[in-house]
């Protein structure tokens, strides 16, 4: 479980940095790859090997974000909290399942994919020309804590 859990969440996103940079350096670019809230915190729903992958994609992305500046890349990454997606065997596309995490987020709901699309325009976009390493959570506040 921990390797293949390592491969497909953080060993995948290293290779396939490595594998653009050569083509990004003469003009520049921007990387925008996916983390977790798991990556800055201890989870009850998810394993350890996917805590640690996630973190250390958080990692990847504020080290490589530094190599890479002087070559004009700029290097980001969206950590989504519970969204529904087929990932982890779509439990969280059941709406019983959906209503147990949305009891834990302010708003009330888990996200949807399109919840991403803002962040990942921005990181794409000359509107972050100034951004790089960034690690931007999009979670519904559920990081923030249970409110009413």
């Amino acid at each position: 479980l921990w390797d293949r859990v390592i491969d497909t969440n953080l060993s995948s996103v290293f290779h396939t940095i490595q594998a653009v940079v050569p083509h990004m350096k003469e003009h520049g670019g921007r990387i925008v790859v996916t983390s977790s809230i798991s990556a800055t915190r201890v989870e009850q729903f998810v394993g350890t090997p996917y805590v640690v992958a996630k973190a250390g994609v958080a990692q990847l992305v504020r080290q490589v974000a530094l190599e890479l500046a002087r070559y004009n890349i700029r290097v980001n990454a969206i950590a989504p909290g519970p969204c529904a997606t087929n990932i982890g065997g779509g439990r969280l596309q059941d709406p019983a399942n959906q209503a147990f995490f949305a009891q834990f987020a302010p708003q009330h709901r888990i996200a949807v994919p399109e919840d991403m699309q803002g962040a990942a325009l921005f990181f794409a976009s000359g509107a972050s020309s100034h951004v790089t390493g960034a690690h931007i959570v999009i979670d519904g506040g559920v990081t923030l804590g249970v409110a009413d």
